[in-house]
């Protein structure tokens, strides 16, 4: 890595005041037995007609249920002192799912077999290495970490039931490092509604909702960063290849916004493929025919490296640089189908490179990975997931110091987040309506086939 940058640790404790009882206006307050939202479970308020209410569930339904009100403690006799009050200690919270006095409970979903697997796998390792590394230390706040992770193949609608089973059934406290750009959205309704915590999906479009933090760098981010590279090589000519759908959309987003920037660069060609569709020639020839100097891909893996093949064919040699998941730095999934075409294919960074041997986060985590044995915990996605849920685990902590480990509670902490692992970009997460982007910068790495390696070209950066 080009530059060095603190390594986080795990279990730090920031204080941070407690979420306090809710209030609600006397014209709104609810009364004793009334319904409740779902999101609402274990807040409390006042009720109509004094007291409080705290939002229960009774059965199949979920209702305000009266708060019994402590008895004041009986006068200290004359001449004594009162017993000191004992001190708050964190302990299970009834209102959120997945938190007992001894144990967590986190979800994860991913494409652990079918044509995504080697990523999929990587990114179920990343959360597994750092699930047994907090483990090993003690856990989170004394409590060991349960992780469930589920296959999903890939396929969107088993995608969304997933996210269903884990919350409703398996009762985890939140999803991390779930994978699914396309897949992730259709979940966000119902997320909101159950209030779960979505924490760094890889990587969706920001939804922008009190539960869902995104930690890596948007694909509008990374193309953005991918046009201030190419601008600082002298490209005067650059075209877009994505695909038809919020991936593609994420791109022209990026071009529109970072290319007027460049003094005289314009964007020559802005082409779309079908998801999951192999016929990219047409995009290619376009792209071709305007005499592209820079293609910028919005696509997956496959389609990148078909681009790549085909442009070689042509003829053509502009410079190709994919945004993270297309592009695949530190792995073979995209270089290993572009065969000796790739030499020269650049991709973005979303997290170091797994084989750097100067990075000092790089070199403990590869050695966890190393000694876990697990399927691909070795490639650049376990490396990004690796780092998230480390993320995830300090923030944890900070909430478990508070005592309350209710979902606007962890909101709350979270957005307080400013976290430099040495192997990410910086991570800052503040209150929304943007501040759940977290990750603003990316890196980019170059592919030399000779040496078949990847190498660092540009360091972590926003963009300009």
């Amino acid at each position: 890595m080009i530059s060095t940058r603190r390594a986080l640790a795990i279990g730090g404790v920031l204080a941070v005041a407690s979420s306090g009882i809710g209030a609600a206006s006397a014209a709104s307050a609810p009364k004793p037995g009334a319904k409740c939202a779902t999101k609402d479970l274990g807040k409390t308020v006042a009720a109509s007609g004094g007291g409080k209410v705290q939002c229960t569930k009774d059965g199949k339904s979920v209702k305000w249920k009266k708060v019994a009100t402590p008895a004041a403690p009986a006068a200290a006799p004359a001449g004594t002192a009162a017993p000191a009050a004992p001190a708050a200690a964190p302990t299970a919270s009834k209102s959120v799912p997945g938190i007992s006095d001894k144990t967590i409970k986190i979800g994860l979903t991913g494409p652990y077999t079918g044509s995504a697997a080697v990523a999929g796998q990587g990114l179920r390792a990343g959360v597994q290495i750092a699930v047994d590394e907090v483990n090993a230390a003690g856990g989170v706040a004394g409590r060991k970490v349960e992780l469930v992770a589920l296959d999903d193949g890939f396929d969107i609608p088993k995608l969304v039931a997933n996210v269903r089973r884990l919350v409703d059934d398996e009762k985890v406290y939140a999803i991390v490092g779930a994978a699914g750009s396309q897949a992730i959205p259709g979940t966000y309704d119902f997320l909101k509604d159950k209030g779960t915590i979505l924490w760094g999906p890889v990587t969706p479009p920001d939804p922008k909702l009190p539960g869902v933090f995104i930690l890596g760098p948007s694909r509008a981010t990374q193309i953005r960063v991918a046009v201030d590279f190419a601008c600082e090589k002298g490209i005067k000519k650059v075209a877009l290849i994505g695909q038809d759908n919020n991936l593609g959309a994420e791109g022209k987003a990026g071009v529109t916004i970072q290319v007027p920037k460049c003094n005289g660069m314009d964007l020559v060609a802005d082409e779309r493929v079908q998801q999951g569709s192999r016929e990219v020639a047409t995009a290619v020839n376009k792209v071709v025919q305007a005499k592209a100097e820079a293609v910028l891909l919005a696509t997956d893996n496959t389609q990148a490296a078909l681009i790549v093949k085909k442009l070689k064919e042509l003829g053509a040699s502009p410079m190709v640089i994919a945004e993270s998941g297309a592009g695949g730095a530190g792995g073979t999934n995209t270089v290993g189908q572009a065969g000796a075409d790739a030499n020269g294919f650049y991709a973005m960074m979303a997290q170091d490179l797994p084989s750097s041997d100067v990075t000092r986060g790089v070199i403990k985590w590869r050695t966890l990975a190393k000694a876990s044995g697990l399927a691909q915990a070795e490639n650049n996605f376990s490396l990004q997931t690796y780092g998230y849920a480390k993320i995830f685990f300090d923030v944890l902590g900070k909430v478990a110091a508070t005592g309350d480990f209710s979902y606007p509670n962890f909101q709350k902490v979270a957005e307080s987040v400013k976290v430099n692992l040495d192997f990410m970009p910086p991570i800052a997460c503040g209150p929304l309506p943007d501040g759940h982007s977290c990750g603003n910068g990316a890196g980019i790495a170059q592919y030399n086939l000779d040496a078949t390696r990847w190498d660092q070209v540009r360091d972590f950066k926003a963009p300009k």
